[in-house]
């Protein structure tokens, strides 16, 4: 064995140290990433005299280590979101820098004007919209994040557990609101601003949507109207009712969103959506609250300047931007009971009433007159509302589709049930649809017979409970659509074309679709075909309330005739 010089080796240590040093902090000079090399024992070294290709190979066994290592992670990465490549960038931001235009919320500005705009009651909103304030969780997702946090500032219960596993009912995840679009392609291109409002309505939400561009809806006068609205307290709310307590939640009536184009202000990026949550008169400025947290916090904006932000157009649908203003729907479960209760009517599973608006009263009247002479008919009792001939699904179909033209015509007259919140009731529940599916299956004409091939992605949209497609004249965002029952508008004329039929009819059709000899589900299809019947005679009742409703007030009949064109 060859001998070396004990200066000699040390030296050679020395080199190699300084070279894998080198070899260890090249890659990240050139935007290569590898894990930690392996430690060389001295041992090694002093077995060996060191040359160049010593090195080489030393350097080749640690980037193939470290690159099957990369190689391993991007794999398990790959296999976790196999459709969905993950973006990489070469550099990260943290936030952004509020340009000059804009007044930082927790600057000392900012401090004082929300000490004015309490002063001087501009805080209408700010309480319940700043207690339920979040960030968006994809930079697409500001609108999704915008709405989530108003319907919980309005406290709107959403009848679904916001994860499995939990017993609580809350608005956290986006995909809870995804009853209109498609959540790939909201987080590619974001949404517009009537998607914006169909989303809201299928929450339950009332909605006033403006575009700026509409000089008389949404000029800068009707936009100062709409933030006192939202955002400035009236004098009996300042100073509070007698019957008012200290710690009573002060759930605000409205709240107005904003979408706009961020580069007005002097921001960067484009279309946005944000809460407007304060006003601040002195300054005539607003307090944005921008859901995207991780680049711009909130922050005060000039309201005429605000205003010329949602003037540009909007690429996707070559409109301006605009407002909204939001409010939530009465709910009416309280008031229907009390209106069923007066005619000794329980509450059905499957849907609700509209009792107080007279066109849905009208509707039930119109449905009657059709039910003296349908057009299968031959014989008929004038003296009667029902007929003695029975009249068929063709006909009813028809009738509250306007022939296959208007989907949306059977939810004038009532509308899906809210999800009930035991699993009981929704299992009853989903097998009374189930059920009704399946006798829809056998029934000719279905709709798609009825309106073409066009309305496929219609119907199946509607069985889905979603409304895409929410512009076309044949549908529409109905109310609470995320929150109600799968209650498609075939299945609710279903429903009412039972209530047509004659009692025993009723009651042989039904004993196909819930056999009472079915063995163990007995006892469940019993209860089924109990809560379909009762919902068959509940809007058999109604109908026939209508028709003495007509008599007592005795409407004229061109205000019907106005209503009925206006109406279906």
């Amino acid at each position: 064995m060859k001998w070396i010089a004990p200066s000699c080796m040390f030296h050679k240590c020395w080199m190699a140290t300084i070279l894998l040093w080198t070899l260890r902090r090249l890659p990240n000079a050139l935007g290569l990433q590898f894990g930690p090399l392996t430690p060389v024992s001295p041992h090694v070294l002093s077995q060996k005299p060191l040359t160049s290709s010593t090195f080489t190979t030393a350097a080749n066994v640690i980037m193939t280590t470290n690159a099957t290592k990369t190689t391993t992670t991007t794999a398990a990465s790959a296999a976790a979101s196999p459709n969905k490549p993950v973006k990489e960038f070469k550099t990260t931001l943290y936030k952004r820098e509020l340009p000059s235009t804009c007044t930082a919320f927790n600057s000392r500005a900012g401090k004082r004007r929300l000490a004015s705009a309490l002063a001087t009651g501009g805080l209408r909103s700010f309480f319940a919209l700043m207690e339920q304030h979040a960030t968006q969780s994809e930079p697409a997702y500001c609108g999704l994040a915008t709405l989530i946090v108003v319907l919980n500032a309005f406290a709107v219960d959403p009848q679904q557990a916001w994860k499995q596993g939990v017993p609580w009912r809350w608005y956290q995840d986006e995909a809870m609101l995804n009853c209109c679009l498609d959540l790939e392609q909201v987080q590619e291109k974001g949404i517009t601003l009537s998607d914006f409002s169909c989303l809201a309505i299928c929450q339950g939400l009332s909605v006033d949507t403006r575009h700026a561009e509409d000089s008389e809806s949404g000029s800068l006068q009707e936009f100062r109207k709409a933030v006192q609205l939202a955002c400035v307290e009236e004098k009996e709310e300042e100073q509070g009712s007698s019957d008012e307590k200290d710690n009573d939640n002060m759930t605000p009536r409205h709240i107005l969103v904003v979408s706009y184009n961020r580069s007005t202000l002097g921001q960067t990026g484009t279309g946005h959506f944000s809460p407007i949550a304060a006003y601040d008169g002195p300054s005539d400025s607003v307090l944005i609250l921008d859901t995207a947290r991780f680049k711009y916090g909130a922050h005060w904006v000039p309201l005429e300047l605000l205003h010329q932000a949602m003037l540009p157009p909007d690429p996707a649908t070559q409109k301006s931007r605009g407002f909204v203003i939001l409010s939530p729907r009465p709910e009416d479960a309280t008031h229907e009971q009390e209106q069923l209760s007066q005619h000794n009517l329980p509450i059905s599973i499957l849907f609700r009433f509209k009792f107080d608006v007279t066109a849905q009263k009208l509707q039930a009247q119109f449905y009657n007159q059709f039910l003296r002479q349908p057009p299968n008919s031959e014989q008929v009792n004038p003296d009667n509302c029902k007929m003695t001939a029975s009249v068929t699904w063709e006909d009813v179909l028809r009738y509250w589709t306007d022939n296959g033209t208007n989907l949306s015509k059977i939810y004038k007259i009532l509308e899906p049930q809210l999800k009930p919140p035991d699993a009981a009731t929704r299992q009853l529940v989903q097998i009374i649809l189930d059920q009704i599916q399946q006798l829809l299956s056998e029934a000719s004409p279905d709709l798609d017979q009825l309106t073409g091939e066009s309305s496929t992605s219609l119907q199946t949209a509607s069985s889905s409970r979603q409304c895409a497609n929410h512009n076309s004249k044949k549908t529409a965002c109905r109310p609470n659509l995320s929150r109600t029952l799968a209650l498609g508008p075939e299945q609710a004329i279903f429903l009412v074309f039972l209530s047509s039929l004659k009692a025993q009819e009723r009651q042989g059709l039904l004993e196909l679709a819930f056999p009472s000899n079915d063995g163990t589900k007995n006892d469940k299809n019993k209860m089924a075909r109990e809560q379909l019947l009762a919902s068959a005679e509940m809007l058999e009742t109604v109908f026939g309330l209508a028709v003495s409703q007509q008599q007592q007030q005795k409407e004229k009949p061109s205000e019907i005739k106005a209503a009925d064109t206006n109406g279906s």
